[in-house]
């Protein structure tokens, strides 16, 4: 059985798709692109599903607007943090 958290689909998608074209990071390596993910994700509620139709959701949830106000500040939070701190080495 695989169980899947789709706030973790959720937030890649705007922050690709949304946040990217408005905002561009300071840095966009690899590692803080997962650091911004993984914070974001630390402080949003997690959504798990456990079927394919469960993942069918994650369109639907799109939709909501509040969700994604949710998820948009709290990306953004999280950008500024890693940009003010990145956590790789720098030359």
């Amino acid at each position: 059985m695989l169980i899947r958290n789709v706030m973790e689909s959720i937030t890649e998608y705007i922050f690709q798709n949304e946040l990217l074209k408005e905002y561009e990071l300071k840095c966009s390596c690899e590692k803080c692109i997962a650091d911004i993910l993984a914070l974001t994700l630390n402080h949003l509620p997690p959504r798990y599903v456990a079927t394919h139709e469960g993942e069918l959701l994650i369109s639907t949830m799109l939709v909501d607007t509040q969700l994604k106000i949710d998820v948009t500040e709290e990306l953004m939070r999280s950008v500024l943090k890693v940009e003010n701190n990145p956590q790789h080495a720098q030359g």
